[in-house]
């Protein structure tokens, strides 16, 4: 059981880390666009996406209940791995 836990960490921890991967290639494309084009239609959606993601952060809606943070979850998760990390030092000490 202990081991299913380990992996269903990890697994949360590895899709949260490719989440905020994509969200920064947004961000970054979205620069690059706007120095590529300096005025029309690309050059306004480029700059709309970029501050859309700058003034708000992601949000993870689950099951259409609640919203929670997604930087809130993944410091959870941050918080219970480095808990697991500890806890496993001390076992095997």
């Amino acid at each position: 059981m202990f081991i299913v836990y380990t992996y269903t960490i990890q697994y949360l921890c590895l899709q949260c880390e490719f989440f905020f991967r994509e969200i920064k290639v947004v961000k970054s494309l979205s620069i690059t666009l706007m120095s590529i084009h300096q005025n029309g239609p690309m050059r306004e959606k480029a700059k709309k996406m970029y501050k859309i993601l700058e003034e708000t952060p992601p949000r993870l809606i689950i099951y259409d209940m609640w919203h929670m943070d997604a930087k809130l979850s993944l410091k959870i998760i941050y918080l219970f791995s480095g808990l697991f990390v500890t806890i496993l030092q001390f076992a095997y000490l």
